[in-house]
């Protein structure tokens, strides 16, 4: 076949050529000038950046008939040959087919003959890390000190992979993907070289799916110009690369930021309809969001974000009014969506529900308006005042009224006080203590009797018809009460028992609640302001009867 692919075609032929490797062609050529040129390099970086292309630049710079020069003239016979790959003295090597140790024996050998032409044999290994460990300990001794007339390099996309003892006898240059811009110029170049029509945004397009790789943005073009011919339109583009246009996105975005879910569905159908890859699709929403957060924290968008000027002056516009909290929000809810796709056998069930809820986001109130708030609600409040919480389970203690003993009256029978404070209480509670210790079946007995009365030579107390009541009657069983009062109180003390009706034995001590729920406007000021600020409501408040 006649026909030369672009990538080809427009391979670099001099260091000047090569797009974005600025800081290696410079030091190569600085290199070649000033004669201080390594024996070894090992150049490393993603695919398609032009390692093997300034390897073969730097062989035909030193084996030129004017060389070793910083920039071969490319019409001699050294030149003629390295470029076309025919050139004995330059020798590529796949390292994915020739890993053994016995390649590498054979290297061996051959580096000690002189090169047939030119000033240095030079030995290029593409994919170097894919020789075996074997390969590399045999190399060593060679790499370390080649003869004169030997230069190797090493292309390589996983340096990582390569021995310290392999790296530390190079020269290593680091290869960075190309900048989206240098690549959008490139091909424009090309285009109009060629005679390609293609809009800026689809030489964006053709740039951003090549992913730094100027190879595979020229194969991109190629491609393109195979589908659409010499007039390449961006729906084809969309068609062949499968990605979405930048208004696409803008405006996807926009019913986004409005909280648009239903026009958002009907969008969603409208790209499954054209066969738009919705994991593809989202991750370039999620994109555009990061993007959209750049432009609100940073001065110069245009330095992080890889898209034309144009494309940039669009998301600003988009940006104004757009809270970065808000953006915070859907960049984490649209990358949880994306990561459930993966895993996800109904794509278009994820993508739509994901959608709704990024829909649905509230934002937060920040920390700080919050404690503002607080402290506004604390400066009206009078002082020495404070909004009290409820009583845990409703209920309120009263002590009752000092009583004073007098002679006349310390015969009397008395009530018997309620609160854990009253004497009465506290008396038949130590003698309850001791019951339990020393006879807890009869102090089970007592579990529902209540102290009815009480004075200084004895206690009554009610219990409901059971069988409880028939075993404390007993008198062996109550004459032990009796002594063992005796013994914790140091009087003699008398019980007496006395049936207590089913209504009796229901009721408690403790007086009875009522629940009351007032209305917000009958709440207190303080509690007004508390709901107005907090956006709260009043669930219930207890009260006793006698409170009110």
């Amino acid at each position: 076949m006649s026909y030369q692919v672009l990538a080809r075609k427009w391979r670099p032929q001099v260091f000047e050529d090569v797009v974005g490797q600025g800081h290696i062609t410079r030091t190569l050529q600085n290199a070649i000038t000033t004669k201080r040129l390594a024996h070894a390099f090992l150049f490393s970086g993603p695919r398609g950046v032009g390692k093997t292309t300034t390897a073969r630049i730097l062989a035909k710079a030193l084996n030129c008939a004017q060389g070793p020069t910083p920039t071969p003239c490319g019409k001699c016979d050294s030149c003629i040959e390295t470029t076309a790959g025919t050139s004995v003295d330059v020798i590529e090597i796949d390292g994915a087919s020739n890993r053994g140790i016995e390649h590498i024996r054979e290297l061996r050998e051959a580096v000690k003959y002189a090169p047939t032409r030119g000033k240095y044999k030079v030995y290029v290994i593409d994919e170097v890390h894919m020789l075996t460990n074997e390969a590399f300990n045999a190399l060593l001794k060679t790499l370390e000190e080649p003869p004169p007339h030997v230069l190797f390099i090493f292309a390589t996309t996983e340096p990582q992979k390569i021995p310290a003892t392999i790296h530390s006898r190079c020269q290593r240059y680091g290869f960075k993907r190309i900048p989206l811009n240098e690549i959008i110029d490139q091909l424009r170049k090309i285009a109009a070289a060629e005679g390609i029509t293609i809009t800026d945004q689809g030489l964006a397009m053709i740039a951003r799916a090549a992913e730094g790789s100027m190879r595979d943005s020229q194969s991109l073009l190629d491609q393109a110009v195979s589908y659409s011919g010499m007039a390449v339109k961006n729906e084809d583009l969309q068609a062949i690369l499968g990605s979405v246009a930048q208004e696409k996105l803008l405006q996807f975005a926009a019913g986004l930021l409005s909280r648009d879910s239903g026009g958002l569905l009907k969008q969603i159908d409208s790209l499954l309809d054209q066969g738009l890859d919705m994991r593809q699709f989202l991750a370039g929403l999620v994109e555009h969001i990061r993007n959209l957060m750049v432009i609100k924290i940073t001065t110069d968008p245009g330095r992080i974000i890889e898209l034309p000027a144009a494309d940039i002056q669009n998301l600003q516009q988009q940006a104004v009014g757009v809270e970065s909290d808000h953006l915070l929000l859907l960049f984490d809810s649209l990358s949880k969506t994306l990561d459930e796709m993966r895993w996800s056998p109904h794509q278009r069930s994820t993508v739509e529900m994901g959608i709704v809820k990024a829909c649905h986001i509230t934002p937060l109130r920040p920390l700080t308006e919050v404690l503002v708030r607080m402290k506004e609600l604390e400066s009206r409040l009078t002082p020495g005042t404070m909004l009290s919480a409820p009583t845990p389970g409703g209920v309120s203690e009263r002590s009752g009224a000092y009583v004073p003993k007098t002679a006349t009256a310390s015969h009397q029978p008395r009530p018997a006080e309620a609160s854990s404070g009253g004497g009465a209480s506290d008396e038949w509670g130590r003698v309850m203590s001791a019951l339990k210790t020393k006879k807890p079946i009869l102090a089970s007995y007592l579990g529902q009797s209540k102290l009815l009365t009480t004075s200084d030579t004895g206690f009554t107390l009610g219990l409901p018809a059971s069988f409880q009541r028939d075993q404390v009657e007993k008198q062996e069983h109550r004459d032990y009460m009796e002594q063992l009062a005796g013994e914790v109180l140091g009087r003699k003390i008398q019980i007496t028992i006395k049936p207590l009706g089913q209504e009796d034995a229901g009721s408690s001590s403790v007086r009875a609640k009522t629940t009351v729920k007032k209305k917000p406007e009958e709440q207190s000021p303080i509690v007004q302001d508390a709901l107005r600020i907090f956006g709260g409501e009043v669930i219930e408040a207890e009260h006793s009867e006698e409170e009110g």
